[in-house]
């Protein structure tokens, strides 16, 4: 089990965290000049720079798992646990403003006149409140659990074990996410069927000579790669989570701990390959964050 810690926590995914982290900071950077640049909506790219602290938070988490069992002698599995519980709770949080953001593009696309008088920013303060409310929660939740489970003088007092309390808590957890994974790309999905109709209909008018017509609110590659970039590198989170579900055997994870660290270190990779992704595909894609990184160089050349 020390081995697996020193490798699959601690090396390996070192440098992917170091380099998700440095990205996440640049992002968050660029996105609050975009912001006060007033020439943009800000209520989408709020939400992303939240999802954005999220991630910075999961990035730290991780670090900090790292240097733990590369310098600690014997890495103790319950402080290994402990500190994933916040990188998983920094997961939910990037996981709520990533339905926030596909819910207001859904309602910009199905009711574009309401869009701006109904989704106001101080309900996206509100949408940004619930996600750290969310993650404020399964920490709670998680960490009440555990000391029920695991402190001698709560145990004997609740009665809680590892096969029922903490695998009843792991597998609604587990529930929650399969499902709001689920529902966010069904989300997406409507968007991009929305999206479809409206691109027709603009065709059908440029075809007929109406040049004036605009463009969709929203690029339909862009919401694809915001879908492909969510759904495929969180799936093997929410496999991984329907692989607890379905396991009967309560002892299970506890009898092959060291074989379920390992295949949850590779989880740990694709969710801090997310983290990488975003923010590049937002420096490419994105023309307004792609504008102000091009002036910056072009300020800085200037000065050199």
């Amino acid at each position: 089990l020390e081995l697996v810690y020193r490798i699959y926590f601690g090396w390996l995914p070192l440098p992917l965290t170091v380099i998700a982290l440095l990205c996440a900071i640049f992002y968050i950077f660029i996105v609050s000049r975009v912001i006060r640049s007033k020439r943009i909506g800000r209520k989408c790219y709020v939400i992303l720079i939240n999802r954005t602290i999220g991630d910075i938070l999961g990035c730290i988490t991780a670090l900090t798992t790292s240097f733990y069992v590369l310098i600690s002698k014997h890495p103790n599995r319950d402080i290994v646990s402990l500190l994933e519980l916040f990188f998983v709770a920094s997961f939910w949080s990037g996981m709520i403003s990533y339905v926030s953001i596909s819910l207001l593009k859904l309602y910009a696309v199905w009711k574009p006149i309401d869009y701006r008088e109904k989704i106001t920013m101080k309900r996206c303060i509100y949408l940004i409140s619930l996600s750290w409310i969310i993650f404020a929660l399964m920490v709670v939740y998680t960490l009440t659990v555990t000391a029920l489970t695991k402190i001698p003088v709560l145990n004997e007092w609740s009665g809680c074990k590892l096969e029922t309390c903490q695998m009843s808590m792991y597998r609604f957890r587990n529930s929650i996410t399969v499902a709001v994974y689920l529902f966010t790309i069904f989300v997406f999905a409507i968007t991009v069927t929305l999206l479809k109709k409206e691109q027709k209909t603009i065709n059908s008018f440029r075809s007929n000579g109406d040049i004036s017509t605009k463009g969709p609110r929203f690029p339909l590659y862009k919401l694809a790669l915001n879908v492909a970039t969510f759904g495929g590198l969180n799936i093997f989170y929410v496999i991984w989570c329907i692989s607890m579900n379905v396991t009967h055997d309560g002892c299970f994870y506890q009898r092959n701990f060291s074989e379920m660290q390992l295949i949850l270190a590779f989880v740990r990779c694709t969710l801090l390959l997310r983290i990488f992704v975003d923010p590049v595909i937002s420096f490419i894609v994105d023309s307004h964050v792609c504008h102000l990184i091009i002036l910056l160089n072009s300020f800085c050349f200037r000065d050199n």
